[in-house]
Parts: C-alpha cells; structure tokens; sequence
C-alpha cells in the first residue's frame, strides 16, 4: 500500500477514534504521530498534496480541538493546545513548500489559547509568516481581517483574502466591516469607499 493510501487510511481512523478518545489518549497521540511521519514522505513526492496536509489538520487537530472546547474546563483545553502547538512546531522541519500552510495552523492553534493579547500577538505572528512564506494564502489574509480592530484595516485584509491566488470566502466578513464602517462614517461613507478601494487594489 503506497504512503499515500496509508495516511487516508489512517485519517479515516482517525476521525472514528476521536469521537470516543480523549485527545490526550496515548491511542489518538500515536495515531498523530503515524500520521506525521506519513505527510513528511508525502511531502518529499512530486506535486502538490496541499489537500493532504488540510485533512491532516482538520482530522488531527481541528475537530478534536472543537469537541473538546465544548467543554468548561480552560485549563484542560489551554493544555491540549499547548500540547498540540508543539507537535506541530516539531512538524515545522518535515517541508519548505508547505511551512506557510504549518505556519497557518500554528497562528490558528494560538488563536484559540488566546485569553490574553500575548497568544493574539502570536498568532498574528504565525498568520504573517505564512503570508511571507506564500503571499496567495487567502485565509492568512481573512484570519488577520478577523484580529484586526480597525475596520479600514478589517476591510483591506478581507479584500486582499477575497483576491488571493488561494482566495478564502470573506465575503460576509467584508460585507459587515463595511456596514460597521457606514454606520461610523455616513457623512464621508461615499468618498472614502472609492479612496479606500483605490489604495487597496493600486497602493502596495
């Protein structure tokens, strides 16, 4: 069975274990192992296994974080996180061509063990890294818009992650940081939409 084969295998796997094993389980911990050690020979194959690496990270991460923040306990899911940012910070050395896409989950992971303007700050960090790493990375771009509190900042980084090579949906997001910015500016709302657009698709 080629490497490829075996980490969808053990995605599939995976994914059925998790809805009965703590993420801390030592079962679901060596199955994020196999999996990593399955992606690094992926990773060294001709082409682009973009779409491995995205199930990778939803099937090892994102859905076990999101059942687990179900729950009230902070300090279990502080350390989960904790946890998790380190097997993937490990992960960093397996590629160049796909560090922004680790850079990416990275800045996501510290987003959600954000309490403090600290693990914001990182994980904006981990977002522009990637961004640096591959400029077309659309959810970098909407995940920035997300953090940011100005709304001229807001709308820029949404049109920027609406026009990327790999755009991300912010239409929504978009939409309610203009309606936002309106109601804040209903005298020079006209003007400042066409000064606005012109410095965000002609100004670097």
């Amino acid at each position: 069975m080629d490497v490829v084969k075996k980490f969808d295998r053990y995605c599939y796997e995976l994914q059925i274990l998790t809805k009965d094993e703590e993420p801390y389980s030592a079962k679901l911990s060596m199955m994020r192992r196999k999996l990593r050690k399955y992606l690094a020979e992926i990773a060294k194959l001709e082409g682009d296994y973009s779409d491995k690496f995205e199930l990778f990270w939803k099937v090892a991460y994102y859905m076990p974080i999101n059942m687990y923040l179900r729950g009230d306990d902070e300090i279990d899911s502080s350390t989960l996180l904790t946890i998790f940012c380190g097997e993937m910070t490990d992960f960093l050395a397996v590629s160049n061509q796909y560090s922004s896409r680790i850079h990416l989950y990275l800045g996501d992971l510290h987003r959600y063990m954000a309490k403090d303007q600290v693990q914001y700050q990182i994980a904006k960090i981990y977002y522009e890294k990637a961004l640096e790493l591959d400029s077309g990375m659309g959810r970098a771009y909407h995940m920035l818009g997300m953090m940011e509190e100005c709304h001229i900042s807001k709308i820029r980084l949404f049109l920027r992650s609406l026009t990327s090579m790999t755009p991300f949906n912010s239409e929504k997001s978009l939409n309610d940081s203009l309606e936002n910015l309106q109601l804040e500016n209903n005298e020079e709302f006209s003007s400042f939409v066409v000064r606005f657009v012109h410095w965000a698709v002609f100004e670097q």
